[in-house]
Parts: C-alpha cells; sequence; structure tokens
C-alpha cells in the first residue's frame, strides 16, 4: 500500500477533475480496445497456421471455436496438464514436455516471465502462449476494467458548510484601516469530502477545506475558493498484499 497525505493551498477547478475522470476512462477503453482487436489478429494468424498444417477435411468453424474458448478460459500453468496443453494446437510435443519438465524440476511457475527460461520456446510461441496461459497469481487478481471498477464502485460525497454566529473582533474591516491584524475571509468553514472504495481493493478519495477566515482568492474578476487538500489512494491484490 502506498498512501500519500499532503495538504497545500490551490485553487480548485472542477473542469480539472472532470477532465481527469475521462482520461482514465479514455484510457482505459483504448486499452481494452488494443486487446480486443490483438487477440482477433492472433485469432485470424493462429488459425491461418493451423489450417496449412492441417489436412484439408478439418472443420474451420471447429478449429475456430477451439481457439476462441482458449482465448476466454487461459490455462493455469501450475494446473495445466500435458492434455490440457494439446488442445491448445499450436504447440509441439517437444515444447508440452518442456513445461511440464520444468515445473517438475523447479515448482511452481511464479510468473509468466518465467517461460522465458525455457528453452524449448521459440519468441512466436512466447507471444502465443501470452494470450492462453495464466499463473495462479494472475487469476485471482482483478481485471475489471478501470472504468468499470468507477461504474461498480462505492461513491461518498460529504459537504460540510460551519458559520461561526458569534461576532469575533477579527472580521472588522476597520482594523486593515488601522493596521492591525485581521481575518481577510468569511466567518465560514467549508468542508468537502469525496471518497471511493470498490470491494476493498481500489480506494481514493479527496477532502478540501476552508477555513473560517480564509479569504477567496481574487482572479480576473473573479472570486476563487482557496481550499487546503489531502489526497490518498490505496491499492490492494486480492491476495491481501498491498499495491500501492
Amino acid at each position: 500500500m502506498f498512501n500519500t497525505g499532503f495538504k497545500m493551498k490551490f485553487c480548485v477547478k472542477i473542469e480539472s477533475i472532470i477532465c481527469l475522470l475521462f482520461f482514465l476512462a479514455y484510457a482505459d477503453i483504448l486499452i481494452a480496445q488494443t486487446r480486443r482487436e490483438s487477440e482477433e489478429k492472433i485469432l485470424s494468424d493462429l488459425l491461418e497456421r493451423l489450417i496449412e498444417n492441417q489436412e484439408s477435411t478439418v472443420d474451420y468453424t471447429d478449429l475456430q471455436e477451439q481457439v476462441e474458448y482458449h482465448l476466454k478460459h487461459k490455462l493455469d500453468l501450475n494446473k495445466m496438464d500435458r492434455l490440457q496443453l494439446e488442445r491448445l494446437l499450436f504447440l509441439e510435443d517437444q515444447q508440452i514436455n518442456a513445461l511440464l519438465q520444468h515445473r517438475k524440476d523447479f515448482g511452481d511457475y511464479l510468473s509468466m516471465y518465467e517461460l522465458q527460461t525455457v528453452d524449448a520456446l521459440d519468441e512466436r510461441t512466447l507471444y502465443l502462449l501470452s494470450y492462453f496461459v495464466t499463473v495462479e497469481s494472475d487469476l485471482n487478481q482483478d481485471h475489471t476494467p478501470f472504468l468499470k471498477k468507477i461504474q461498480k464502485g462505492k461513491h461518498e460525497i460529504i459537504a460540510l458548510h460551519e458559520n461561526d454566529f458569534q461576532a469575533r473582533a477579527g472580521y472588522n474591516p476597520q482594523l486593515k484601516e488601522q493596521g492591525k491584524s485581521y481575518y481577510e475571509g468569511s466567518p465560514y468553514r467549508y468542508v468537502l469530502r469525496y471518497r471511493f472504495n470498490y470491494s476493498n481493493k481500489l480506494s481514493f478519495g479527496y477532502t478540501g477545506e476552508k477555513d473560517m477566515g480564509e479569504s477567496f482568492l481574487v482572479a480576473h474578476n473573479k472570486r476563487v475558493l482557496i481550499l487546503t487538500h489531502s489526497i490518498f489512494l490505496c491499492a490492494t491484490r486480492a491476495s491481501g498484499k498491498r499495491l500501492l
């Protein structure tokens, strides 16, 4: 977990926050679209390769259904057996033996990157495997797109306004003319809190506050509220390990 908290004064612009949220959502959509396009290319290239190596009587539709199924249902490298690997169709016997022997010799795969240490796998096969297999730790991760997490998560907004009804000498504007210390702002306190939480895996929040006596900043003939703010971000792996 990486938890950061800091305070500073700045001019709040709601447009900036909205733009940031739209940017994150758009970036997430682009990633998902790129992934879909990559899978479609994999499907096309792999089918072409399989058809060239198969007998002419092979049903193209049946091959396509098999490949599409395995794209959606990845194999766990730490639970796979020979029959499951053979069903991927693009692996040779030597490569299947190497994958199983590596797990037997060194124990469970810790990461997809460990496949690079298996000598029998060339770059093309490693690339294909990245779409069809995974490891248990990867399966435990929540692969919900960021935009969906925002939609499904819990949002809380709290706004607070506090007024000091007791008259205080420090708010008297005549003190300025007399060269004495005085409060430049109003006797009002404003607090805005926003909290987001998604299944205790991703959470972030924002707190903005204007204390009594703090003033508005005048910029371009407009009064802009200056807030003391704090921001936090927390992300947790499904296994309970903290990521940020």
